[in-house]
C-alpha cells in the first residue's frame, strides 16, 4: 500500500518499511504489505497490515484493479491501495507496530512525498 502521512502545515510523508529478505539475502525497503486472510476485503486487509506493520491507523483513499507481477512464473495478483494517516491523531503520534510471532521484525521508516527517490537514494 501507498500510506502517505499528512499533517497540518507539514509536507506529505510516505511510509515504508526495512525488513531483511532471506531469499535476497540483505535489507529491502519495501511499501507496507500483506496477503488478505479468509472473509477480509481489500480495504480489511491494508489497513490491517499498516497497523501491524507500523502502527499506523488511517482510511482507504483508493483501490488499484488487480495486477499480475509475474505473470510468467504465478498466477497471484496484487491491489495498490492508497492510505491517508491523519498525522494529529494521538495513535498516530507514537505508533506500535503490531507483528505476530512467526513475523519478521521490521523497522518503519517515513520519507518526505517530495524527492521521495532522492531520499532513498541518499541525496
Amino acid at each position: 500500500m501507498i500510506a502517505i502521512i499528512r499533517k497540518p502545515q507539514e509536507p506529505p510523508r510516505i511510509v515504508l518499511v526495512v525488513q531483511f529478505r532471506p531469499a535476497t539475502g540483505q535489507y529491502t525497503i519495501e511499501w507496507p504489505s500483506g496477503l488478505i486472510d479468509c472473509n477480509e476485503s481489500i480495504e480489511q486487509a491494508a489497513l490491517r497490515e499498516l497497523k501491524e506493520e507500523t502502527g499506523y491507523v488511517g482510511q482507504v483513499v483508493s483501490i488499484s484493479p488487480a495486477m499480475t507481477c509475474e505473470p510468467g512464473m504465478s498466477s497471484s495478483r496484487c491491489c495498490i491501495v492508497e492510505v491517508e494517516v491523519d498525522g494529529t491523531l494521538p495513535v498516530n503520534l507514537k505508533p506500535q507496530t503490531q507483528l505476530e510471532d512467526d513475523e519478521w521484525s521490521l523497522q518503519t521508516i517515513t520519507l518526505p512525498l517530495d524527492n521521495l527517490l532522492e531520499s532513498l537514494l541518499g541525496r
